[in-house]
């Protein structure tokens, strides 16, 4: 965790440049600080980013819904939850989390997750019936379209060498 005063530094400057783009830039500022440094730290570092121009903080591992309250309640803006299943964060419903104050939340292994234990699911289901289990298939057709077939196939057509004339 960097010292105070050089993140805020560096959260303006992003702010500087973010603006100098153009402002189409959004700044999500991000703060460890409360693993190391407590949960006060990490609250006054946030109320800073906002103060200098970021568009949404960001306070990592709030280690229970009072402490979520405690952020949100201390710092103006948009905030952004990060929910892990099995992290330090509580994972709330989205309309707790937006009854407390966040605005954004991300879920960045929940897809991961699932996606793996729909793998294994599934060769466990070629393994010991040859297939796998229905809820875990797509009709073909449906496949097709949601992995783009058909546009692939359109432009595999157009670019082919050997079109019919």
């Amino acid at each position: 965790v960097i010292p105070f005063d050089e993140a805020v530094r560096r959260v303006e400057a992003a702010v500087d440049a973010a603006k100098e783009g153009g402002d189409n830039i959004l700044i999500l500022a991000r703060t460890d600080a409360r693993g190391k440094l407590g949960l006060s730290e990490g609250i006054e570092r946030c109320k800073a980013f906002a103060e200098v121009g970021a568009h949404i903080t960001f306070l990592e591992a709030p280690r229970s819904r009072e402490e979520m309250a405690a952020y949100c309640d201390a710092v103006p803006g948009p905030k952004m939850a990060n929910l892990l299943a099995g992290g330090l964060t509580p994972v709330l419903p989205p309309a707790e989390l937006e009854a407390l104050g966040y605005s954004l939340a991300a879920y960045p292994l929940d897809l991961l997750n699932a996606s793996i234990v729909a793998m294994r699911t599934t060769l466990k289901g070629l393994r010991d019936e040859g297939k796998p289990p229905d809820e875990l298939t797509l009709p073909f057709k449906e496949l097709q379209n949601v992995i783009g077939f058909e546009e692939y196939n359109k432009e595999a057509g157009r670019c082919a060498l050997d079109k019919p004339s």
